[in-house]
């Protein structure tokens, strides 16, 4: 659980940090390079904050075999739709 407490912990730091340089409302090129950076660490944060629920989540006990849901189907679809007109082949 620390792992998951770390990363929800840099999220929020990263966001507030992002939010004070769109507060600020000039975007020089060193405030550019350290907006991208911020949100180039947010991503990673944020990612694996939600790989961590998705996985405590399965941990979980369910009474019945659970289905995806509709809306899990459907962005899988439209990615799949995406990366297929990209040309990415896996």
């Amino acid at each position: 659980m620390m792992l998951y407490e770390r990363y929800v912990q840099e999220a929020n730091r990263l966001t507030e940090c992002i939010d004070r340089c769109l507060k600020d409302g000039q975007a020089g090129q060193d405030e550019m390079l350290t907006f991208s950076e911020l949100t180039r660490r947010l991503d990673y944060e944020y990612n694996g904050t939600m790989l961590h629920e998705y996985y405590l989540g399965n941990l979980k006990r369910q009474s019945k075999a659970s289905q995806p849901s509709s809306i899990f189907i459907e962005a899988a679809e439209a990615t799949s739709a995406v990366m297929t007109s990209a040309r990415w082949i896996f």
